[in-house]
């Protein structure tokens, strides 16, 4: 190796660092976000805090579009993992590449870990959307008289406001993984 080629491998190592620096970065993102959601949610059960609504079919249409952002993210985020994970698994050499170094596996299973996180989210999202809808006050003496709790509060909304920004640090950290293995690195063997 010449002068201008260890130069530019130096230089291509050190963005694959900080390209770690980077992912860590995302998880301590993800970590403090999540701590904001629990300190956050405390008051979510005291009386008072929460508004009754009409159940409309304007709020059942409302509701389900937030599922369904919900559900589109939880989805693109099994595609991403599922590309991550099928390259790695049918790609004739993949693995080595991105498993070969602890720099891109340490991005490889950041992006992982951030990507459940996701699920969790989506997961705990419809658990509380599925808890408002499915619990009216009782019975009155038409539908339009059915009242929910009002799930445009904050106390609802920061799961998937949680969940959108988890998915796009996920999407990143995945990103920069296959961007590490595939452009930073030359071969499986190179970059000790």
């Amino acid at each position: 190796m010449n002068f201008q080629e260890r130069k530019a491998q130096r230089q291509k190592n050190c963005f694959r660092w900080a390209f770690v620096i980077l992912a860590v970065g995302a998880l301590v993102f993800v970590g403090v976000e999540y701590c904001v959601l629990i300190v956050n949610g405390r008051d979510f059960g005291s009386p008072g805090s929460l508004n009754l609504i009409p159940y409309l079919e304007s709020t059942k249409t409302a509701l389900s579009q937030k599922v369904d952002t919900s559900k589109a993210l939880f989805q693109s985020s099994l595609v991403a993992v599922g590309v991550l994970w099928g390259l790695v698994i049918a790609k004739k050499g993949e693995a080595k590449l991105v498993l070969g170094h602890r720099i891109e596996m340490a991005m490889f299973f950041i992006g992982n870990a951030i990507m459940a996180v996701s699920w969790y989210a989506h997961s705990q999202y419809l658990d509380t959307l599925t808890a408002i809808s499915a619990n009216p006050n009782p019975p009155m003496s038409s539908l339009d008289d059915v009242l929910i709790l009002d799930f445009r509060h904050a106390a609802y909304n920061n799961y998937l406001t949680f969940q959108t920004r988890v998915w796009i640090a996920g999407i990143f950290v995945c990103a920069m993984t296959l961007f590490s293995a595939h452009v930073l690195r030359e071969s499986p063997d190179d970059a000790k």
